[in-house]
């Protein structure tokens, strides 16, 4: 054992793990420490450039299309889609389809990409100045919607009055606002 760790390089007082098995198992499919060295360095100096560290490489098969549109149209686009999706899954608990019946799992799915469009449009009503206005849904939920506030209804407008403390209250005059349809 201690001659095959030798063989691959290892100093005589590295520890391996697990019975015999796995340690010649560890040893045979190890990387020398002086060529793994060698490749993480040649690794380093391939994303280090005259500026510094750049660890925006994307592989792709794509022919078409420069490096920068690659990096910026598509593939940062799909990041975001990506984020998005994750925003739905953990902020707004979609993944939770325990019914066994699938119609009521559709169902469901289909209210939280209907809150999920909800808090979308709240988000993008924000003013694009506040610091809310890229938040995530949990955070808008804690701000914007955990709220006590009295609803006064008349027929022609529904009114809120919030605590005289409210941080938040003219973020809701600015939303209202931006939420009111464009007349003719």
């Amino acid at each position: 054992m201690k001659m095959g760790a030798r063989l691959q390089g290892f100093p005589d007082d590295w520890v391996f793990c697990g019975t015999q098995h796995p340690q010649k198992r560890q040893i045979g499919n190890a990387l020398p420490p002086v060529m793994a060295r060698a490749v993480g360095l040649a690794i380093y100096s391939a994303l280090t450039g005259a500026m510094g560290l750049d660890i925006r490489f994307v592989v792709t098969n794509l022919d078409k299309g420069s490096a920068e549109h690659i990096y910026d149209v598509i593939y940062c686009a799909r990041g975001q889609a990506e984020n998005l999706i994750k925003m739905h899954k953990s902020q707004l608990a979609s993944d939770r389809t325990s019914c066994r019946s699938p119609i009521a799992n559709q169902v469901r799915l289909v209210l939280h990409t209907a809150a999920y469009w909800l808090m979308l449009t709240l988000r993008e009503a924000v003013p694009t100045t506040h610091h809310l206005r890229n938040a995530e849904f949990a955070t808008l939920r804690l701000r914007l919607l955990k709220l006590g506030a009295r609803v006064i209804e008349t027929v022609s407008r529904i009114r809120l009055a919030f605590a005289a403390a409210c941080p938040e209250a003219s973020l809701f005059r600015a939303i209202a606002s931006n939420l009111l349809p464009e007349g003719p």
